[in-house]
């Protein structure tokens, strides 16, 4: 009977065992879970920025000197991102010659990854767009 015993008993530490590897191995994958949707999320905002950069230029070809107008474009056609957040900056022509005119807009937007158990990490996200302006 002694060899029974101690055959349940062994069996009684290795579901205790099973479970204390379940719950790491769990935890990491839950990680990196997080994190594998959180980058989709960072890219799908990356995505906005710089729609929104496109958009603002093309406002920005047609109408150069409303500059609050092309902040205001920039700032609409982003519509998940928080306003306080985005940082527009507008030039209307280009430094190296004066002679040819161009809307360049550059827009950043910061943002704070929020991945569980980790600290938080924020990433600025930044595009620009450059046209021609029109006649």
């Amino acid at each position: 009977m002694s060899r029974s015993n101690n055959w349940l008993r062994r069996r009684s530490y290795q579901r205790g065992q099973t479970m204390a590897e379940l719950a790491v191995s769990a935890t990491v994958l839950f990680i990196l879970l997080f994190a594998i949707i959180e980058m989709g999320i960072v890219i799908y905002y990356y995505n906005m920025v710089s729609s929104a950069a496109r958009e603002a230029v093309r406002y920005a070809i047609v109408h150069p000197t409303d500059t609050t107008g092309i902040e205001n474009a920039a700032i609409n056609s982003a519509p998940f991102l928080t306003s306080s957040d985005i940082t527009v900056n507008v030039s209307v022509t280009d430094p190296n010659d004066s002679s040819k005119k161009d809307a360049r807009v550059a827009i950043s937007y910061t943002y704070a990854l929020h991945i569980p158990f980790l600290s938080s990490i924020t990433l600025t996200l930044a595009s620009h767009s450059q046209m021609l302006l029109s006649q």
